[in-house]
Parts: C-alpha cells; structure tokens; sequence
C-alpha cells in the first residue's frame, strides 16, 4: 500500500513538476514572442500596454501615414534614378555630371529649337509665368521672359535625355508600397447589392452628409455599373452623429428599400431637410407610417450608433473609406487605383477556377 502510495505521489510529483515546467515555458515563450514581435509601451499598476493594442485603435491612420512616406520615398526615388542615370553617362564620357549636361544642352539650344518649344507650349500666344512669390506672366520677347523660356527648355530636354537613358537602361525597383490590412466587417450593418454570389466585393463605408462622400459617389457609382454582374457592392453607415440621412437609409432598408433611398439623397446638390427626405419615401412608394416610425426609433437610432462605434473600434477613422475583398484603399479617390484592385482579383480568381 505504503508503495503504491509512495509511486503515486511520485507520478502526481512528477506531473505537476511536469506542469509547473510546461507553464513556465509557455510563459517564457509568451514574454520572448511579445518581446520579440510587440514591444510594451507603457506599464499601468504593473499590466503591460503593447504598440499592438495602441495600433488596432489607428489602423487606418498607420496605414494613411506609411501610404505617404512611401509616396516621399517614391519621388526621391526617382529623383535619384534621374541623377544617377545622369552621372553614370557623365563617367562613361570621363565627364562631370555638369559639364556633360552643359555639351548635351548646347546641341539643342539654338534659336530654331527654342522658337519651336516656345510654340508647342503656347507661351508666345500666352506669355510664360515666372512662379516666384506672386504668380507673373512674361513675354518670352522680354529679357526677363526670354531667360525663363531657356530655363525651362533646359529641364525639358533634360527630361527627355533622362527618358531616353530609362529607356535603355535596366533599372529594378525593390520599394514596395505598405501592405493593405484587412477590416472584419462581420459584426458590421453592411447593405448589399449587385452580384451577391460574387468572390469579389466592394465595400464603401460612407457617410451621407459627408462633403467628400458626395463628390465621390460619382466614382463609385461608375465602378458598380461597370463591374455590377461580377462584385458585391456594400455600403456602410459610419457618422460622428445620427443623421437624418443614415435614419432615412435605414428605415427605407426595413421595407428592402435601402438603394433607391442612398441613390436619392447622394443626387441631390444640397443636403435634403426632413420634409424633403419625406418627399424621397414617398416617391420610391414606402409605407409613410412604418417609413416614419422606423425613422424616429430608438431601434434604428441605437443601430447607426452602434455602427459608427465598431468602425472606430475595428481602426477606421474616416469617411469615405473603400475596400476591395476587406481590404482598405489608401486613395478612396482614384477610380484607377480601385479599378486596378477589383481587376487584379477578378483576373486571379478567374486564374484559379482554370487550374
């Protein structure tokens, strides 16, 4: 008995030793992760703050912010690829980059082809402006206006030898712009459209009383005809405050009339007042008495609340804000830049169904 006792304190001793190790380690290896990949930032009655939990509130920021020192880093990128294109001809000719652009200018700068440059660009019909302080416009016949005319001419052709030398050379760029984060719209009101069995989604988390959001509904607008039979368009409440807007667009959503209600209030020029959002119910034929009592619930005052507070909890800070499949676009204004995304996924998914 007094064995059987003694070996099973053994392996109850050597199990929670076993234990005691284990945890031990999970915590050294928790402590060296978080040291190793989240750095503690500030310490508050000894609990440890992370970067990690600072940056889930400003993702958006973050993301806004290494989206424009990229962008700083691209334009003296290609500064430098023009001057070291430049430098490097200038050694192969056993010349300073000065003295080379010197010889290089003065093939092109004769009296013809300033004449003609002059012309292209329509300064002897408009004169030419000297942008020093206060905005002058000059005659190119002026000394003033002449010696700005060959100035100008000068970067010109400059531009087009740095062209000329892009053109033959090998020139590989490794800067990468920040990569895109993802937002969980899971817990999010997001109203739908177009094709809903689509991989690929376009989802605009807006505000109806916002300046830009109006000057760029155009755009979107354009990118849902374009590609309505291939994406899922979705359209997010997100507000500083409730307005009679998003109340309007979510009480017409509750008789399944959510887009002829947004397209309603984005045509307007001006921003509609409660008689004339009234106006709008009745002409896309709403019930007016359940159209009005949703519009002055709690029900749906509490749900656009709650809508704007997870967009700031998820890290979204402004309106309007577009993402392509819960990716955030930096510029939420470039046609371009969003089109190019919708069609890099559409190509890469329409890739993966052939193989």
């Amino acid at each position: 008995m007094s064995l059987k006792c003694n070996g099973l304190k053994t392996i109850i001793s050597f199990s929670a030793l076993s234990i005691i190790l284990l945890l031990n380690s999970c915590n050294a290896d928790k402590k060296n992760n978080e040291k190793a990949g989240d750095e503690v930032i500030a310490v508050i009655n000894n609990e440890p703050v992370y970067y990690t939990d600072i940056d889930k509130q400003v993702k958006q920021q973050i993301f806004d912010e290494l989206n424009r020192i990229y962008m700083i880093r691209q334009l003296a990128l290609d500064e430098t690829i023009d001057e070291r294109l430049i430098e490097q001809e200038a050694r192969k000719k056993s010349l300073s980059k000065s003295k080379y652009l010197e010889i290089y200018f003065q093939k092109y700068l004769d009296k013809d082809s300033i004449t003609r440059f002059a012309s292209y660009m329509q300064y002897d019909s408009f004169g030419i402006n000297d942008l020093q302080r206060n905005i002058r416009t000059l005659s190119i016949h002026s000394e003033e206006g002449e010696k700005l005319l060959v100035e100008k001419y000068r970067k010109y052709l400059r531009n087009r030898l740095v062209d000329s030398l892009k053109a033959k050379g090998v020139i590989i760029s490794k800067l990468k712009p920040p990569a895109n984060f993802e937002i969980d719209l899971s817990e999010l009101t997001v109203h739908y459209a177009g094709n809903l069995n689509a991989s690929t989604s376009l989802i605009i988390i807006s505000d109806f009383e916002c300046e830009f959001c109006r000057k760029y509904d155009d755009i979107y607008k354009y990118l849902f005809r374009k590609y309505h039979s291939k994406i899922k368009l979705g359209f997010v409440n997100f507000s500083p405050y409730v307005s009679i807007c998003a109340r309007a667009a979510e009480s017409a959503a509750k008789q399944n009339k959510f887009w002829e209600m947004h397209d309603q209030l984005f045509s307007g020029e001006q921003l509609p007042d409660t008689l004339k959002i009234f106006q709008i119910a009745r002409q896309i034929n709403l019930d007016m008495n359940k159209f009005k009592s949703d519009f002055y619930s709690k029900e749906v005052n509490d749900l656009l609340k709650n809508n704007s507070q997870k967009c700031i909890d998820i890290g979204l800070f402004a309106t309007p804000t577009i993402l392509v499949n819960d990716n955030v676009i930096f510029n939420s204004s470039s046609k371009d830049n969003i089109e190019k995304m919708i069609e890099e996924i559409l190509t890469d998914n329409h890739k993966s169904k052939q193989q």
